[in-house]
């Protein structure tokens, strides 16, 4: 599992990361990959805070297997986890409870 993120600030940050997680799949460091666009504002937050910060925050994210790639999700880092565990109620990558809603991939 790896994960790759960059900040929304950052110009095409959703292209870039995707492409970023793609190519750790594709080339086999990983055999799934979750790419992740934080909030610009978190840049800034002191290390002290970030934590907090970060809890509180909803992450765009798409995630990225060896045979399957999702839609773009917005959600809290908790309901990345989620969507990340196999357990009851929960098929696998992408497959969610109802706490992420999907958005659409162009949107930066």
């Amino acid at each position: 599992m790896v994960i790759e993120g960059k900040f929304a600030d950052h110009p095409q940050a959703r292209e870039v990361v995707l492409r970023d997680a793609r190519g750790r799949v594709q080339r086999g460091i990983a055999n799934i990959a979750a790419a992740v666009v934080y909030p610009g504002a978190l840049r800034t937050v002191s290390y002290p805070q970030l934590l907090d910060q970060l809890e509180a925050s909803v992450l765009a994210y798409c995630l990225i297997s060896e045979s399957e790639e999702t839609a773009w999700f917005e959600g809290t880092p908790a309901a990345l986890l989620d969507a990340l565990r196999p357990d009851a109620g929960n098929d696998g990558p992408g497959r969610h409870r109802g706490q992420n809603r999907s958005i659409p991939a162009g949107n930066n």
